[in-house]
């Protein structure tokens, strides 16, 4: 017992100095104090908070869309992959196929989108339409995950959230700008706009045009191609009447990707469920032919045309007038493992389904502003 308690004090006495002689040492020990780092250069802020409190609103700049680089040219989903709290998913890396987001967890179908106010939404499915712009013509995007200000329209809803995008407007002085962008699976983009500057009516307009193709990154087809068309004119008459007007035109054919089921996405490192796409050929099974690439298709066309009328009736009191005119003309084939057959009473047979949009939005967007100080 004694030679028991006899070691435990040594070894009591031995980690005791140990940790003394580490403190003495670190007492002794030589301070380095690091000289001031000053970095210098042009501050960029690619995003930026809305001034009211009241609202929980971020916006995108144009210097932020330009930093996200390609996969943000086509899609407005994935311009706001930059920020906190979103969950941004698009099915190629260039962001021709489609692209989905969660705002708060909630998916993309319950967040609202406008364009200078006009409401986008579609249905079939129910939601924005965020691919049919080109995000060089943007001059931000803005996102509401909270309270939204009152004369924000938000289409199919704002449960998720609000997405305000604002038109880049024609440059003072005249002049052009082109790009020409190539990426693997022949993926080539090309974009050229020209601004004509402020002519001596005090007309100003811009055009522009873009070319975007790829190819699948996974099994056979084609991710285009897409032709855009954007044009933009301003007109001031005096200095209380302002005219804009914008027109959207966007055209998009693509293959669709296989969606995978629940066994291949929980085991997606077993053999090829990571690559698992719709069949090069067709097959002697008629069957299987509903997986044929090419019976997974569609075409896209969307146009959209808004006009913003601003006119000041006295210092105060301002009206503005927001007409729009939209359609969406869609046809695409998807082939369904089986759905039912009017008049056929036996099990659902499987097939091609030849699907048709056909969508038609008008109206007239008024709004009345004073100033009662």
């Amino acid at each position: 017992m004694k030679r028991n308690i006899l070691f435990i004090i040594l070894c009591f006495d031995v980690v005791f100095f140990s940790t003394d002689n580490l403190m003495a040492d670190e007492k002794n020990s030589d301070v380095f104090v690091l000289e001031d780092v000053v970095v210098s250069g042009e501050l960029t802020r690619p995003t930026k908070q809305t001034g009211d409190s009241l609202y929980t609103g971020t916006s995108v700049t144009k210097e932020g869309i330009d930093l996200l680089g390609t996969p943000a040219k086509t899609s407005v989903y994935n311009v706001l992959d930059i920020l906190p709290g979103l969950n941004v998913e698009s099915y190629d890396p260039y962001g021709l196929s489609g692209t989905d987001i969660r705002i708060r967890g909630l998916k993309g179908a319950y967040t609202g989108m406008t364009v200078e106010g006009i409401p986008n939404y579609g249905i079939m499915g129910i939601g924005a339409r965020e691919d049919i712009y080109d995000m060089e013509n943007m001059e931000s995007v803005s996102l509401y995950k909270g309270a939204s200000p009152a004369d924000l329209g938000t289409g199919s809803g704002n449960r998720g959230g609000s997405i305000e995008l604002q038109f880049r407007r024609t440059e003072e002085i005249p002049g052009a700008e082109f790009s020409q962008s190539f990426g693997s699976k022949e993926f080539v983009r090309t974009f050229l706009r020209v601004d004509s500057g402020k002519l001596p009516t005090n007309t100003s307009f811009f055009g522009s045009y873009s070319y975007t193709d790829a190819d699948k990154w996974k099994g056979k087809g084609d991710l285009g191609p897409r032709n855009h068309f954007t044009l933009g004119l301003n007109q001031q008459f005096n200095d209380n009447i302002n005219i804009d007007l914008f027109y959207n035109f966007n055209e998009s054919e693509r293959h669709f990707f296989k969606s995978l089921n629940y066994e291949q996405a929980d085991h997606i490192d077993h053999g090829d469920n990571y690559y698992d796409h719709y069949n090069n050929n067709l097959l002697s099974d008629p069957k299987e032919n509903i997986n044929f690439y090419d019976y997974n298709r569609g075409k896209f066309i969307n146009r959209d045309f808004m006009s913003i009328i601003d006119i000041n009736i006295s210092e105060k009191f301002n009206v503005s007038l927001k007409p729009y005119y939209s359609t969406e003309n869609a046809k695409y084939r998807e082939g369904q493992g089986g759905f039912p057959v009017v008049g056929y009473t036996e099990k659902k047979k499987s097939g091609v389904l030849d699907k048709i949009r056909d969508l038609e939005r008008y109206g007239v967007i008024p709004e009345l502003s004073f100033d009662i100080s």
